[in-house]
C-alpha cells in the first residue's frame, strides 16, 4: 500500500494543535471555532471540554455557546443540547479552516427559532435572525 505524504503532514498538524491546545478534543472544526473566538474576542474557554451548556466567558462574565461550521451547505443545521448560555455565536470556517463569518445570537432567537425537534436551528435561519455579524472576512480567490 502507498501511503501518501501528504497524511504525514497532516498527522503532524493535528499533534502541534494538539500539543499547543488548540485542540482539544476529537472535534477539529469545533475547537477551531472555539479558539478563533478566545483569541478575537479575549473569551476564556471552558475548562471542561465536554461541559454542557457553553463553552466560553466573554469580557462581561456572560456564558458563550460557540458553534461552528465548515462551508455548510444550506441544508446544514447546528444542534443545541441545552439553551443554558447567555448567547451564541456561530462561526462559519472556509475550505481552508480559516474563520470567515462570526454571528451573535441572543439566546430569545434560538429558542424561538429551533425545529420541531427543539434542538436543532437551520443555518439559513440563524443566518435571517442574527443579531449582529461580528466578524467577517472575504474568501480567497
Amino acid at each position: 500500500m502507498n501511503v501518501r505524504p501528504e497524511l504525514k503532514l497532516i498527522a503532524d498538524s493535528l499533534k502541534s494543535l494538539r500539543q499547543d491546545g488548540i485542540i482539544r478534543t476529537k472535534n477539529l472544526v469545533g475547537d477551531l471555532g472555539e479558539y478563533y473566538c478566545s483569541q478575537l474576542f479575549n473569551f476564556t474557554l471552558n475548562l471542561n471540554v465536554v461541559e454542557t451548556g457553553f463553552d466560553a466567558i466573554d469580557i462581561e462574565d456572560k456564558e458563550v455557546e460557540i458553534k461552528t461550521l465548515r462551508t455548510p451547505d444550506g441544508k446544514a443545521k447546528v444542534i443545541f443540547r441545552s439553551f443554558d448560555s447567555d448567547y451564541c455565536l456561530y462561526v462559519e470556517l472556509s475550505e481552508y479552516f480559516e474563520p470567515v463569518t462570526i454571528l451573535k445570537i441572543v439566546k430569545n432567537e434560538i429558542v424561538n427559532n429551533v425545529d420541531k425537534k427543539r434542538d436543532r436551528f437551520s443555518v439559513n435561519k440563524m443566518r435571517k435572525t442574527a443579531h449582529k455579524v461580528v466578524y467577517k472576512i472575504s474568501l480567497r480567490e
